[in-house]
């Protein structure tokens, strides 16, 4: 067992500290993506890590300690894979909201088999709805903004649901969800759809992480994944967002960059990735 202790989440702390993030994963919503990340950080003595975990959002942020471990211990690698599965299983810590859309790690080739296996402990993936999962990916793939688009007329539409159902829905909320995305043609056309009844097993799950494992789809996607960090934070300065932006594309990008895991390259850049979807 481990105890979690709630850090900083100021960007301050975090640049402050060394170490190595060995596994990220992201959420695509209509709210803007969440990319969240497992590693640890060293502490002054040479052999001491705390091992972390950190969800990023423009709007919001946490991060929690799950606990110090010896780096030249014989059992490092049990015990790291143990402490990450419970952290994942947790049901009050929810590592993981809901199924991944994108993941990337730095284990070598024989470790990396154990991915899958530490993300299916979480309450998510074993609760998640596979049958809409695998249709959009397999509808989808790597087109993330696609993806999305289809997604946020989903939301659109269960919204307008609950406020037909007497439920309090923000009418503005629901208004600006359309208005954002009317020019995209995966919203624009989507239509109801009745998912596969697929529960959650081995079968399901190798094919998600077959897909999204694949070094074509994290090279595919991560120009649309800095695209929708870029654009979500555009469109809450535009639309007039009461909440301040707190994780510029920049700080991100150089967050996982320090941590040896970086997703872009120090090239990209808020005003670059703004050129690609004209803002």
């Amino acid at each position: 067992m481990f105890q979690v202790i709630d850090l900083p989440s100021s960007h301050e702390f975090w640049a402050e500290k060394t170490g190595h993030i060995f596994l990220t994963w992201t959420i695509f919503n209509p709210h803007g993506p969440t990319v969240c990340c497992a590693g640890w950080y060293d502490e002054e003595d040479p052999t001491e890590k705390t091992l972390f975990v950190r969800w990023l959002h423009f709007l919001a942020g946490r991060a929690v300690s799950i606990g110090p471990i010896d780096s030249e211990s014989p059992e490092f690698g049990s015990t790291l894979e143990a402490r990450v599965r419970g952290a994942f299983a947790s049901k009050d810590l929810e590592m993981l909201p809901s199924i991944p859309s994108r993941v990337t790690h730095t284990f070598g080739e024989e470790i990396q088999k154990v991915v899958p296996t530490l993300m299916t402990s979480a309450p998510a993936m074993k609760e998640g709805h596979w049958g809409r999962e695998l249709y959009y990916l397999r509808k989808y793939g790597s087109d993330l903004l696609g993806r999305a688009g289809e997604e946020t007329a989903e939301t659109v539409r269960e919204l307008k649901k609950k406020a037909e159902a007497g439920e309090n829905v923000d009418p503005r909320y629901v208004q600006f969800l359309e208005l954002k995305h009317a020019e995209i043609p995966s919203f624009a056309e989507a239509q109801p759809v009745e998912y596969e009844p697929i529960s959650f097993g081995s079968e399901p799950v190798r094919e998600w992480w077959e897909t999204i494992s694949e070094s074509a789809f994290l090279q595919e996607t991560a120009l649309p994944l800095a695209q929708a960090w870029v654009g979500s934070i555009h469109q809450a300065e535009e639309g007039g967002s009461s909440e301040p932006v707190i994780t510029s594309f920049e700080t991100l990008r150089d967050f996982f960059a320090g941590f040896g895991h970086p997703l872009w390259g120090e090239g990209w850049s808020t005003e670059e990735v703004g050129k690609t979807i004209g803002i």
